[in-house]
């Protein structure tokens, strides 16, 4: 049985590379795969940042109303349990939000997207999205945690957090694909 021929340069491909999806008319299309790292990396910096941000938003409150006294004097175990608890309420739901809404509109505004190369443009369009789906997520869980309209202000953290999130998952995911692009074609210019 002979041996496999290697290719130029040395390297035997796993599997084959499928070529960009991303040319003149379409500058920022993207694949399956691409648009999952995008979901997976949301999900990560929204579970997370978001147990953080309200534990800086916790403690920011507490020294503005209390002083620096009270933050001192504030029992941190107790507020790493919360984060847990946090952690485990906001995973299922963001988990859920990504498969269903969030994500079919991210999807879609890929979509919409990706004949208009100017990056700026995808992310705002992104963080409004991301501003948008948090908005609505956190009304949806006030409904069902029966919260008053303005006890929505302390779920503040989560929209910022979630347009924060919608941003980075798409700013990582679009930046890696597109210096992956750039490397091709170096490759093929050298060639």
């Amino acid at each position: 049985m002979a041996a496999p021929a290697v290719p130029e340069g040395g390297q035997i491909p796993i599997r084959p590379q499928a070529p960009s999806p991303r040319t003149t008319d379409v500058p920022m299309a993207f694949t399956g795969p691409e648009y999952g790292r995008g979901m997976l990396w949301t999900l990560l910096i929204f579970n997370v940042g978001f147990p953080v941000s309200m534990l800086l938003w916790g403690l920011l409150d507490m020294l503005l109303s209390d002083g620096l006294s009270a933050a001192v004097a504030t029992d941190y175990g107790s507020m790493g349990v919360s984060m847990i608890a946090m952690v485990m309420i906001c995973a299922p739901i963001s988990a859920g939000v990504a498969v269903t809404y969030g994500g079919a509109a991210a999807y879609g505004l890929g979509r919409l997207l990706q004949r208009d190369g100017r990056r700026w443009l995808h992310r705002i369009a992104f963080a409004a999205l991301g501003t948008l789906t948090g908005a609505m997520t956190t009304w949806l869980f006030g409904l069902t945690a029966n919260m008053h309209w303005t006890d929505f202000a302390a779920m503040l953290p989560a929209i910022l957090m979630t347009a924060v999130s919608v941003w980075a998952g798409w700013e990582i995911t679009s930046r890696k694909a597109l210096r992956s692009d750039a490397r091709e074609r170096e490759a093929a210019a050298r060639l």
